[in-house]
């Protein structure tokens, strides 16, 4: 299933700059490409999501970032200031990791 989620994404980040940074007009392009296949209306669209009849957004996200990852032309504007910034959290995860080992003393 995740492989035609791949090929639109990376159709969309061709196509569109802007969806670059913004997941979620990956998320709408994705399942408006599903609900067209499956025909499904546009009225049913919470049922298909929550029955998941079309792909769960934590999966598009993961995709969208991983083509961007792999294919760096197809990098938004804010790709690097996401990376510090994750790799920030992660550095103050690992700072305050003092407060959980003194859980276990």
């Amino acid at each position: 299933m995740e492989n035609h989620i791949t090929r639109v994404t990376i159709d969309l980040l061709t196509k569109n700059a802007e969806a670059r940074d913004n997941m979620m007009l990956t998320v709408q392009y994705v399942h408006d490409f599903e609900m067209a296949v499956r025909q499904i209306k546009k009225s049913e669209y919470y049922d298909a999501l929550f029955s998941e009849k079309v792909s769960s957004i934590k999966t598009i996200d993961r995709i969208w970032r991983k083509v961007q990852e792999q294919y760096p032309q197809l990098r938004g504007a804010d790709w690097e200031k996401r990376q510090i910034q994750a790799g920030l959290i992660s550095a103050e995860l690992m700072k305050d990791s003092s407060g959980q080992l003194s859980f276990f003393q």
